[in-house]
């Protein structure tokens, strides 16, 4: 009878325990999320981005730089539908399934840098999408020729475009890369990318890219992370023919929407670039712009 009563009192305690504990641990996560919160959301950022996901980018972010996690601070975030398995960030070698996978393309800042990154719904998937904005030191007419420079609106912007060829197999891309030398500041500014190829004198859209990409709201200059476009996914069929690529006109249009501090809303201008396929440089990378403001050969 003694030994049964130990036994019980042992299991009733150790029931107590378990009960004792959960609330402690979900308690020590919760406040190691509020403690992240504080930071990373300003009371500005108005969505339903999963704070772990936000705590993921920060850490991650945080570990590349050698930053503490306290200098860092998302400042947009928004959902998205990624076309392939690699966020859209494919590099030349690396395979990538063709699916929809949702996701986020979250913005952070330190105050002096601006940060763009990808992932997938759980966050278990994040990539870092863009470069760090241009040093403030770089003029803004160094390595860009007049010729390649389009004004609009208090916008000064370069579009650069190559043609990835992937050395180990016979698949192609096209590539885009906006520099932003100059721009105003902003609430809000995206980026859509569309491809239109000529046939018989008329322009016929053959590519749109899944969602918009965020543009930092501070003013100055910033290099947007390329658009990679690989060929298989240009719609040449709606060009009712058999065509040669090579042979094509490609016009290449980033339509950029914006709003401003003053109120003014839904602001829209259109930059753009025409080559033949054939004629588009070939480069190894996709990243066409260095950080040092240049073009990469």
């Amino acid at each position: 009878m003694k030994l049964q009563y130990l036994t019980n009192v042992m299991l009733a305690s150790s029931v107590l325990a378990s009960f004792a504990v959960a609330p402690v641990a979900a308690k020590a996560e919760t406040v190691r999320l509020a403690q992240h919160s504080s930071s990373i959301y300003p009371q500005s950022l108005d969505n339903d981005l999963p704070r772990p996901i936000a705590i993921a980018v920060i850490e991650d972010l945080s570990e590349r730089t050698r930053q503490p996690v306290k200098n860092f601070r998302i400042i947009q975030a928004e959902s998205h539908a990624w076309s392939d398995s690699c966020l859209g960030l494919s590099q030349p070698g690396t395979s990538c399934a063709q699916r929809i996978v949702p996701g986020w393309q979250v913005l952070v800042t330190n105050g002096s840098q601006n940060w763009i990154y990808r992932t997938n719904a759980s966050g278990n998937l994040i990539r870092l999408a863009s470069v760090p904005t241009l040093p403030s030191q770089i003029g803004s007419n160094i390595n860009f020729s007049e010729e390649d420079r389009q004004r609009q609106q208090g916008w000064d912007t370069v579009l650069e475009l190559g043609r990835l060829e992937e050395t180990d197999t016979d698949r192609s891309a096209l590539v885009a890369q906006l520099a932003i030398l100059d721009k105003p500041v902003t609430t809000y500014a995206n980026a859509v990318y569309q491809v239109e190829a000529r046939r018989n004198g008329r322009w016929i859209p053959v590519y749109t890219n899944t969602g918009a990409r965020l543009i930092p709201n501070s003013s100055g200059r910033v290099i947007l992370p390329p658009e990679v476009i690989p060929v298989e996914r240009l719609n040449l069929r709606r060009l009712n023919s058999n065509v040669n690529l090579e042979d094509l006109d490609l016009r290449t249009i980033v339509r950029i929407r914006y709003d401003l501090p003053s109120g003014s809303r839904d602001l829209k201008l259109q930059l753009e670039k025409t080559e033949e396929f054939d004629d588009i440089a070939q480069t190894s990378s996709p990243q066409l712009i260095s950080t040092r403001g240049g073009y990469i050969q």
